[in-house]
Protein backbone atom coordinates (compact mmCIF):
# COMPACT_ATOMS: atom_id res chain seq x y z
CA UNK A 1 0.00 0.00 0.00
CA UNK A 2 1.37 3.71 -0.43
CA UNK A 3 2.23 5.35 2.16
CA UNK A 4 0.02 8.15 0.79
CA UNK A 5 -2.93 5.82 0.99
CA UNK A 6 -1.84 4.34 4.43
CA UNK A 7 -2.05 8.56 5.46
CA UNK A 8 -5.68 8.59 3.99
CA UNK A 9 -6.84 4.73 5.45
CA UNK A 10 -4.99 6.56 9.01
CA UNK A 11 -6.69 9.73 8.60
CA UNK A 12 -10.49 8.07 7.87
CA UNK A 13 -9.64 6.03 11.01
CA UNK A 14 -8.72 8.71 13.27
CA UNK A 15 -11.88 10.76 12.39
CA UNK A 16 -13.91 7.40 13.47
CA UNK A 17 -12.10 6.69 16.39
CA UNK A 18 -11.25 10.27 17.76
CA UNK A 19 -14.40 12.37 16.51
CA UNK A 20 -17.16 10.02 18.83
CA UNK A 21 -14.64 9.44 21.60
CA UNK A 22 -14.09 13.17 22.10
CA UNK A 23 -18.16 13.94 21.95
CA UNK A 24 -18.35 11.40 24.67
CA UNK A 25 -15.57 12.64 26.76
CA UNK A 26 -16.66 16.27 26.51
CA UNK A 27 -20.31 15.62 27.08
CA UNK A 28 -20.65 12.89 29.86
CA UNK A 29 -17.12 13.00 31.45
CA UNK A 30 -16.09 16.63 31.44
CA UNK A 31 -20.24 17.50 32.08
CA UNK A 32 -19.17 20.13 28.61
CA UNK A 33 -22.57 21.42 28.07
CA UNK A 34 -22.60 25.08 27.17
CA UNK A 35 -21.23 24.11 23.83
CA UNK A 36 -23.46 22.56 20.93
CA UNK A 37 -22.33 19.23 20.49
CA UNK A 38 -22.06 20.15 16.72
CA UNK A 39 -19.68 22.30 17.55
CA UNK A 40 -17.54 19.52 19.64
CA UNK A 41 -17.73 16.94 16.88
CA UNK A 42 -16.51 19.94 14.03
CA UNK A 43 -13.85 20.67 16.75
CA UNK A 44 -12.81 17.19 17.13
CA UNK A 45 -12.81 17.29 13.63
CA UNK A 46 -10.60 20.05 13.08
CA UNK A 47 -7.94 18.79 15.63
CA UNK A 48 -7.42 15.93 14.01
CA UNK A 49 -7.08 16.56 10.57
CA UNK A 50 -4.98 19.72 11.26
CA UNK A 51 -2.64 17.64 13.10
CA UNK A 52 -2.46 14.08 11.41
CA UNK A 53 -1.08 15.65 8.17
CA UNK A 54 1.86 17.00 10.52
CA UNK A 55 2.65 13.92 11.81
CA UNK A 56 2.91 12.28 8.70
CA UNK A 57 4.00 14.36 6.56
CA UNK A 58 6.05 17.06 8.34
CA UNK A 59 7.50 15.78 11.28
CA UNK A 60 8.62 12.37 10.31
CA UNK A 61 11.16 13.62 7.70
CA UNK A 62 13.13 15.19 10.59
CA UNK A 63 12.81 12.85 13.84
CA UNK A 64 14.57 10.32 14.26
CA UNK A 65 12.70 6.90 14.22
CA UNK A 66 13.79 6.01 17.53
CA UNK A 67 12.02 8.77 19.17
CA UNK A 68 9.10 9.37 16.11
CA UNK A 69 6.06 8.31 18.61
CA UNK A 70 7.26 10.25 21.39
CA UNK A 71 7.97 13.73 19.81
CA UNK A 72 5.17 13.02 16.95
CA UNK A 73 2.37 11.73 19.52
CA UNK A 74 3.55 14.29 22.25
CA UNK A 75 3.17 17.34 19.47
CA UNK A 76 -0.34 15.66 18.20
CA UNK A 77 -1.89 15.74 21.92
CA UNK A 78 -0.23 19.36 22.55
CA UNK A 79 -1.46 20.89 19.76
CA UNK A 80 -5.30 19.47 20.11
CA UNK A 81 -4.89 20.20 23.57
CA UNK A 82 -4.54 24.05 22.71
CA UNK A 83 -7.29 23.07 20.30
CA UNK A 84 -9.68 22.58 22.34
CA UNK A 85 -8.87 24.49 25.33
CA UNK A 86 -9.06 27.56 22.80
CA UNK A 87 -12.33 26.59 20.63
CA UNK A 88 -13.91 24.62 23.47
CA UNK A 89 -13.21 26.91 26.57
CA UNK A 90 -12.04 23.66 28.40
CA UNK A 91 -9.73 24.21 31.17
CA UNK A 92 -5.91 23.39 30.00
CA UNK A 93 -5.59 20.44 32.31
CA UNK A 94 -9.42 19.06 31.33
CA UNK A 95 -8.13 19.57 27.39
CA UNK A 96 -4.87 17.97 27.79
CA UNK A 97 -6.46 14.89 29.51
CA UNK A 98 -9.07 14.08 26.99
CA UNK A 99 -6.28 14.95 24.08
CA UNK A 100 -4.30 12.42 25.89
CA UNK A 101 -7.38 9.63 25.65
CA UNK A 102 -8.34 9.72 22.31
CA UNK A 103 -4.69 9.80 20.96
CA UNK A 104 -3.77 6.90 22.82
CA UNK A 105 -7.30 4.96 21.62
CA UNK A 106 -6.79 6.02 18.31
CA UNK A 107 -3.21 5.01 18.25
CA UNK A 108 -3.69 1.17 19.47
CA UNK A 109 -7.19 0.64 17.44
CA UNK A 110 -5.81 2.62 14.34
CA UNK A 111 -2.75 0.52 14.31
CA UNK A 112 -4.56 -3.28 15.00
CA UNK A 113 -6.60 -1.87 12.26
CA UNK A 114 -4.06 -0.92 9.76
CA UNK A 115 -2.39 -3.61 10.77
CA UNK A 116 -5.31 -6.02 9.62
CA UNK A 117 -5.25 -4.00 6.22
Amino acid sequence: MLYETKFLVSLGTTLAIEIPLVALIMRYVIRLREVSFWKVLFVAFLASTVTLPYLWFVISPYVDARFYLLVGESFVVIFEMIIFWLLLGVRIHKAFAVSLAVNVASYYLGGLLLKLL
